[in-house]
């Protein structure tokens, strides 16, 4: 069998000979947003410990921008694309890459994971490694049960815009339910969807491991939030580096997680593949048979999320069927504790929205939950970006 190879951010084809593993440790006990990093050499499994002491230093402006984890995949494999004609084209810095003439997604490489709960400590324990590892799963958005198993997914870098584009410059498009967003997302051209639930599980798992912390507002910056105008697709686009906010003033600019503009803050994603019926959570992860109101190819998670009409977010459910989902099930916290961000739910058939809006202040981030609307649901704060998965 060949020795596993991945390509590093100078596009060099480097041999892996053993997996790299990161990990970071929850005690849902214990109020505070951060969590700790583990040390991994002694593990009995042998993973290489690569001492990740620096935490990293988003970017505000042109200013400033470092993480260690840009040195490891998958991380050092997330950069910008675009797709031309249904096909990946011009990475970032060929001269005829362009985000405002054609649509711009962002990489993420295949990973592997482990979440693993102990109860008796009450902890969590968060794992990602870049090749195959005793105990670790490929992350479900890149294995699907579609009969590909992808090396790399690409999510829409902004927000939907008219004629389900994603590029620099245009409006989010909002006013639109999330059926409408699937439908026209996927008019677009062979695999072309919307963006869903296990592509956005993808993105939190690579951000919880490397910042070590649930406050991403904090950590990056608020976004949008304050109730100024929605704000145009780009605003980071003078970012040199992957992950911070554009100047001015916090709770008022965009912000991007490694290159993934407003994933928090100005509008909300719609999020397909997530159904709950009272409450109770349902997934689909091929986007072949997204639909709203049923059970239909979905699978239920045996997880009942808590009842609220709004509260930031005190604990998870870990499914035994789906360990790598995001459930809250509990709620009590606050802007500052646990998991600062806001959950909502309802009762009856519900859809998935992520991230908050122009509104929800410190009730929004990258972990903000609202499972509380019909899916006939169509508001200004609302709107859809796009998933490329070849």
């Amino acid at each position: 069998m060949p020795i596993p190879t991945f390509m590093n951010p100078m596009g060099i084809s480097s041999p892996i000979s053993s997996p790299t593993v990161f990990g970071v440790e929850w005690d849902y006990s214990n109020p505070s947003t951060a969590l700790t990093r583990l040390t991994v050499n002694n593990d009995p499994n042998g993973y290489i410990d690569y001492n990740v002491k620096g935490y990293p230093n988003p970017a505000i402006g042109t200013d400033g921008g470092c993480s260690p984890f840009d040195r490891f995949m998958p991380w050092a494999g997330m950069d910008e694309f675009n797709i031309i004609n249904n096909a990946v084209s011009y990475q970032k810095d060929d001269p005829n890459f362009s985000r405002s003439a054609n649509d711009t997604v962002v990489r993420i490489p295949r990973y592997w994971y482990k979440i693993e709960q102990d109860v008796a400590n009450s902890k969590i324990r968060f794992y990602i490694a870049n090749i195959a590892a005793d105990g670790f799963a490929i992350h479900p958005a890149f294995n699907r049960g579609d009969g590909v198993t992808r090396e790399a997914i690409y999510i829409g870098k902004y927000n939907s815009g008219a004629g389900y584009v994603s590029k620099s410059g245009l409006v989010p498009l909002s006013t639109i339910t999330r059926a409408t967003a699937r439908t026209n997302s996927a008019n677009k051209g062979a695999n072309w969807w919307q963006y869903d639930y296990a592509a956005w599980c993808a993105i939190w798992l690579l951000y919880l491991v490397e910042f070590s912390d649930w406050n991403s507002q904090s950590k990056i910056g608020q976004g949008n939030v304050v109730g100024i105008s929605v704000l145009n697709n780009g605003k980071c686009d003078s970012l040199i580096y992957h992950t911070g906010r554009a100047a001015g003033t916090d709770n008022q600019v965009a912000v991007q997680y490694r290159w993934i503009e407003n994933l928090w803050g100005n509008i909300h994603d719609f999020a397909d593949g997530f159904n709950a019926n009272n409450r109770l959570c349902y997934i689909c992860l091929n986007p072949a048979n997204f639909a709203d109101n049923t059970t239909t190819n979905y699978i239920s998670t045996g997880i009942t999320i808590e009842t609220t009409t709004g509260s930031f977010i005190k604990g998870l459910g870990l499914s035994t069927i789906f360990p790598f989902a995001f459930l809250p099930t509990k709620i009590g916290g606050s802007a500052i504790t646990y998991i600062p961000d806001y959950m909502y739910s309802g009762t009856g058939w519900r859809i998935l929205m992520l991230g908050g809006s122009n509104s929800n202040q410190f009730g929004a981030g990258l972990f903000y939950f609202a499972s509380n609307q019909a899916n006939t649901f169509s508001n200004a704060i609302a709107g859809s970006r796009l998933m490329f998965l070849p």
